[in-house]
């Protein structure tokens, strides 16, 4: 692969499979969460949430670590030395195997005593234990198929990676179809599939590196104690990040069941399935460019770096807000009919509350990557953790002095992130790349203005039409998103960059006719 001139084609191509691929894993979940709370019930079905949040505070220091050998790895071969490559690559899977098994050990104390430290529908504890043993064992196979996937980072093979998700979100789904049809309906299944997919996740995540990075070889002999503690040293900062941000938004489901109990805590979930959803279309198209500014990085080249940064901040900031500024003006008509036995409008109100944050997200959460890529994460992560750490001590209070109802939890997470998001990230960047303090506001301004606009007029011009099935429902959508998106194109790329890319794609055309 030449790294000196990345192909834009192959980011087009890692572009457009990570949008099919991430649409049809929306499209499966969309259909498995209703399916399921029928199936289960609310209350069950909360600790399937419940279960990934904890895993996700297990996993931590070894995500951060798998991280931190992703650009250490992907470095190394730009630079053509395959020696420290191999290193970097050996010591973070031995370390994740050593780390795997000494998790075991809270992981089943938390699952012998999970009565003391939640609240559990009486006569589920042994599912929902069974639950929870499965989960966790699927987590452990994931962290260590983790560091296989570096292989498709590496390579800037996003596509591959995608392929492998669609397989394996459509398996998923023919999985819960036979085990509920054909079985009786119990939590237990919903990790009995989770183990299944991490299982076949590592097979195909081995043989991509074993296509992909033949040069890269797993070895005792390449196990290196300096390069273990140098990944441990970088990943300590990008885990405390991290635990941060776990504290900041993932914790407030946890906290919906033990202030508000089981049922409360069902209801939060459901109303934070479509946060979750965007914030991984987020991740999602964020991810393609993380590669790439890895690599301007690692050639020097500061010019096309922040080239790279500003271009995902406007396509991020585009297709991300087009999606959260359609939705929000249509959040109560798509609870109304994605969840009919819950009141539509209270759910849309505690998604639209935990969305908030992500007007700006989109725009500044790829500096969260080029943090990494600079290995400048000392700084955020302590400030992240501090937020995070004023989030619980902020809802503590807040409940011991008022008792308030559930909709503080997303109300305080979602107004300390847009201070984290809107405020430290764009101007701790511009410090460490030495740009003006306002370098990376203009998108980010354009774009919550629009988003301003569009919900104001979507919200009135719904008013005109019947939505009452999920075919008006996405019909209006469609539609009122597609002008959104040229409305967003035209502000914030500006009209001759349209242009431009117009001509492009028509000379382009021409040639290949």
């Amino acid at each position: 692969m030449n790294y000196n001139n990345i192909s834009k084609k192959q980011m087009s191509l890692n572009m457009l499979s990570n949008i099919v691929s991430y649409s049809a894993n929306i499209i499966i979940s969309f259909l498995l969460t209703p399916f399921l709370i029928n199936a289960l019930g609310r209350e069950t079905y909360s600790f399937y949430p419940v279960a990934n949040t904890i895993v996700s505070y297990m996993s931590i220091l070894t995500n951060a670590m798998n991280s931190m050998a992703s650009r250490f790895v992907t470095v190394s071969l730009v630079k053509g030395d395959k020696s420290e490559a191999n290193k970097y690559y050996s010591s973070v899977l031995i370390s994740d195997i050593i780390i795997s098994i000494f998790l075991l050990v809270p992981m089943f104390i938390f699952i012998f005593f999970i009565d003391v430290f939640m609240d559990i529908p009486i006569n589920s504890e042994a599912a929902i234990k069974c639950l929870f043993i499965l989960v966790f064992s699927s987590a452990i196979i994931n962290i260590l198929a983790t560091v296989f996937g570096i292989a498709t980072f590496a390579k800037n093979r996003i596509d591959l990676r995608s392929l492998r998700e669609l397989i394996l979100a459509g398996l998923k789904l023919i999985l819960f179809f036979l085990l509920y049809k054909y079985f009786i309906p119990s939590i237990i299944y919903v990790g009995v599939v989770a183990l299944v997919i991490a299982i076949l996740n590592i097979f195909i995540q081995i043989k991509y590196t074993n296509m992909l990075l033949p040069e890269i070889k797993v070895s005792k002999k390449y196990f290196s104690w300096k390069h273990t503690k140098t990944l441990f040293t970088s990943s300590v900062w990008n885990a405390i990040n991290t635990l941060g941000n776990n504290l900041l938004v993932g914790m407030s489901i946890i906290l919906a069941n033990i202030y508000y109990g089981a049922g409360v805590s069902g209801t939060y979930s459901i109303a934070n399935t479509v946060p979750q959803f965007i914030n991984g279309v987020i991740t999602m198209l964020i991810g393609v460019f993380y590669p790439v500014i890895t690599y301007k990085y690692a050639l020097n080249d500061k010019k096309g770096l922040i080239k790279e940064i500003i271009n995902s901040q406007k396509l991020v900031g585009i297709l991300g807000c087009t999606i959260i500024s359609v939705f929000t003006a249509l959040a109560s008509n798509f609870f109304a009919l994605w969840t009919p036995g819950e009141d539509p409008h209270y759910l849309s109100i505690l998604s639209l509350v935990t969305i908030l944050p992500h007007f700006i997200i989109t725009c500044t959460w790829t500096l969260v990557n080029l943090n990494i890529v600079m290995n400048k994460v000392k700084i955020p992560a302590l400030f992240t953790l501090s937020m995070g750490i004023l989030n619980i001590i902020v809802v503590y209070l807040v409940h011991y002095f008022f008792h308030p109802g559930l909709i503080s939890l997303p109300l305080i997470s979602s107004f300390i992130q847009i201070l984290s998001v809107g405020l430290f990230l764009p101007l701790y960047a511009c410090k460490n790349l030495k740009l003006k303090w306002f370098t990376f506001y203009p998108t980010v301004v354009k774009s919550v203005l629009c988003s301003v606009i569009i919900i104001s007029l979507v919200s009135y011009v719904k008013k005109f039409f019947m939505i009452q099935s999920w075919f008006s429902l996405f019909s209006f959508a469609a539609v009122t998103g597609c002008i959104t998106l040229c409305f967003f194109s035209f502000i914030i790329l500006g009209p001759q960059n349209i242009i431009d890319l117009l001509k492009k794609i028509i000379l382009r055309y021409l040639k290949h006719k």
